[in-house]
């Protein structure tokens, strides 16, 4: 039985595909708190990746804004995604 894959695993199998960014974002959240949305977008679009702290301090902003949103459902937890870029659309649709 032969284990060799059928593609090279270090070639990209879809050369129009960008490879995902390495690293995590970084100075995106300046000191005075306004976070530069267009680089957090094409920072995740392109599948970066973001610190634990910095995605602790985005979703806790987040979570600050829709508190004061009045028009937002009251869901019970836990809530679920079916996949995790579903997640991400939503967040930039509302970014």
């Amino acid at each position: 039985m032969d284990l060799k894959p059928k593609h090279d695993t270090k070639e990209r199998v879809v050369k129009d595909v960008p490879p995902p960014v390495g690293g995590y974002l970084e100075d995106f959240w300046p000191e005075d708190g306004a976070i530069d949305l267009e680089k957090l977008k094409a920072h995740l679009v392109g599948e970066g990746r973001l610190s634990k702290p910095d995605a602790a301090r985005l979703v806790s902003t987040a979570t600050q804004v829709f508190k004061k949103e009045p028009n937002l459902l009251d869901v019970p937890q836990p809530v679920t995604g079916a996949h995790e870029r579903s997640t991400s659309r939503v967040l930039f649709r509302i970014l």
